[in-house]
């Protein structure tokens, strides 16, 4: 197992589109701003319908949560500064 994929919600795929905007490792992971790499993966995939699902995937992973453990408050959050 890599080290980006112990890392909760992250797995083999999106360790892969990742690695694809410039992500190879967990320090890079936490260095990049969430809601830039949520933007990043939508771009670089823009077939892939990358849902406000995988924004909460890498919230979850910053804070060491399952993503559908994030508190409503969070994702509305995040939610919310996504549509800008």
């Amino acid at each position: 197992m890599s080290e980006l994929q112990k890392l909760k919600n992250i797995g083999a795929k999106t360790e892969k589109s990742l690695n694809e905007i410039g992500i190879f490792s967990v320090a890079d992971f936490f260095a990049a701003d969430a809601i830039e790499l949520w933007r990043k993966l939508r771009a670089q995939n823009p077939a892939k319908d990358i849902c406000i699902c995988a924004l909460w995937q890498i919230v979850g992973a910053k804070l060491d949560l399952p993503w559908f453990d994030l508190p409503p408050e969070i994702r509305e959050k995040f939610r919310r500064a996504a549509e800008k």
